[in-house]
């Protein structure tokens, strides 16, 4: 009979290849495979743990024969100076009635151990910088679904804990918990009653480096917090000023819709429009279908829907409905707001919900009087970057200048003064719901009058050279724009464009993450097949 016996090693925090509080044991004197049937640590039954042979992760969780080295990397969720204990029971893959159980005994370490014991749970965040970039308060956000029973209220009982990779070092940082609801339909064999929240904070990562944040949650005593950043708002109903140490944003009180970008950073300039319509400085979507007048989402007074979400980590402005004058066009706009953080996002969609003729069907644009911008830049597909002064493109009603619908960033600016706005195209998205294919425009393009705008056209005759083509799209027609803008200043030496071009390669290869959670005690121990409509053997 193999005497098998278990030594623990140590215990560590959390880290990303073990991304839990951790024994890591050496199991040693057997003679055969094995398996792990059971894990006790003080009683408690633990069903988290990696197998590890000779230095490789077992993807059986299955202790070799032939290894020379086998350890158990096992979450333990334990404390500074705790005595504790450690039972495994071993089963031979080859001998169901055959097992072999292992016992040993440790003291914790006096630092490193669960950060506070009023929390009952923690989720482990690993997150990974994979582009050689410094990143600075990039916005994180993380969906959540626990088991209802542990946690009544996770606006309040939610924290953010990040762990130091190298000293492991626990840190409270701000978080905004939202989107909660709860599921409680019935409790069995492939359902239970489940809490679901957001978790959003803000990372700080070397490049190249992987870190834990620990997401805490589980204590009914708990109060909300109250995390202090730069990020404020004030006004009253739609007009309202947001802003961190980076900017200052005033919203229309009709629309809701960006009217002013004050850009702080030791220069205090004030970008804004004020010229046509409404003088705001984002639009879009629009529409044009004549003879029902040129609309857009900032003509809306109100918006039929509008939503305000505050936090410490971000302000969300959410307005949605119908586009004035055009029942049939539905829009929805979304504005995010950081704190820490340099950059502005705008999410807008368009969806037809009837054929529609028109001259102009237009999303993601911003406008800015020439009072302060007089210089176009883009950058190139081939990585160069072009420039263009607005006085040296056509001006209205011919197009300005037409850049391709791949291009990575633009930016209106002005060199004498080293202040501008640099546009990241994020995402965008055109699709047909229903029969045939889409039909949009591939180009973004700048445009020249007493303002300066640059928008993407989706079906758009107006500025052409037969602007009185009338355009034919279908029901069934959605377009999504995501967009970074980033009011930034430079001064004489600086590669004026550095900015934008780090916030766009953080943007089009945002930080990787992956979830970790423990395994509840409600979980089968045997896999439960889904119901299906119709039976199919899925092993």
């Amino acid at each position: 009979m193999a005497d098998i016996s278990l030594k623990v090693l140590g215990c560590s925090f959390p880290t990303p290849s073990y991304p839990y509080y951790h024994v890591k044991t050496l199991v040693e004197g057997f003679e055969e495979d094995l398996k792990i049937a059971r894990i006790e640590g003080n009683g408690k039954w633990l069903r988290d743990y990696a197998v590890v042979n000779d230095g490789v992760t077992s993807p059986k969780q299955q202790i070799n024969f032939y290894t020379d080295k086998a350890y158990l990397y096992i979450r333990y969720d334990w404390r500074n100076l705790s005595e504790n204990t450690l039972d495994v029971v071993f089963a031979s893959p080859d001998k169901p009635d055959v097992s072999y159980k292992a016992s040993a005994s440790f003291t914790a370490p006096n630092n490193g151990g669960y950060w506070n014991d009023d929390f009952k749970w923690y989720a482990s965040l690993v997150v990974e910088e994979n582009l050689g970039l410094e990143r600075s308060n990039e916005p994180m956000a993380q969906v959540m679904a626990v088991y209802a029973d542990r946690v009544k209220d996770p606006v309040k009982e939610v924290r953010v804990v990040e762990v130091d990779p190298v000293s492991g070092v626990h840190t409270e940082i701000p978080s905004q918990i939202y989107n909660v609801s709860r599921w409680e339909g019935f409790n069995d064999k492939d359902c239970q009653y489940t809490a679901n929240f957001d978790v959003a904070f803000l990372a700080n990562m070397k490049p190249y480096e992987k870190k834990v944040y620990l997401i805490f949650y589980g204590n009914d005593k708990a109060q909300k917090p109250e995390y202090k950043t730069d990020l404020y708002h004030s006004g009253e109903g739609l007009e309202q000023r947001i802003g961190n140490a980076y900017y200052e944003v005033k919203l229309q009180k009709e629309s809701a819709s960006i009217e002013d970008i004050i850009l702080k950073r030791g220069v205090n300039c004030t970008f804004s429009h004020k010229l046509e319509t409404n003088g705001a400085i984002q639009w879009n979507p629009d529409c044009y279908a004549p003879p029902t007048p040129w609309n857009h989402i900032s003509d809306w007074d109100p918006p039929e829907n509008t939503v305000f979400e505050y936090g410490p980590v971000f302000t969300m402005v959410k307005r949605w409905g119908s586009m004035p004058m055009y029942e049939d066009v539905k829009c929805s706009v979304t504005y995010m707001f950081y704190a820490n953080n340099p950059t502005i996002i705008l999410q807008s969609t368009i969806e037809l919900t009837q054929d529609k003729d028109v001259i102009a069907l237009r999303n993601g644009e911003i406008v800015l009087n020439r009072e302060i911008v007089n210089e176009f830049a883009w950058k190139k597909l081939d990585g160069g970057i072009g420039t263009v002064l607005v006085d040296d493109v056509p001006r209205h009603p011919t197009m300005g200048k037409r850049v391709d619908k791949n291009t990575p960033w633009y930016a209106v600016f002005n060199r004498e003064q080293g202040v501008g706005v640099g546009v990241v195209p994020i995402e965008a998205v055109n699709l047909r719901k229903d029969g045939g294919l889409e039909r949009f425009d591939p180009f973004i393009y700048l445009q020249v009058g007493p303002w300066v705008y640059v928008a993407r056209p989706l079906i758009y005759s107006f500025v052409s050279n037969n602007p009185q083509r009338v355009l034919h799209t279908y029901a069934g027609s959605v377009c999504y724009e995501k967009l970074a803008w980033l009011p930034f200043s430079f001064q004489d030496g600086d590669e004026m464009f550095d900015e934008i071009e780090k916030t766009n390669a953080a943007l089009r290869a945002p930080l990787a993450f992956e979830l970790f959670m423990d395994t509840d005690d409600r979980v089968p121990t045997q896999w439960v097949p889904p119901t299906l409509l119709a039976e199919f053997n899925e092993l």
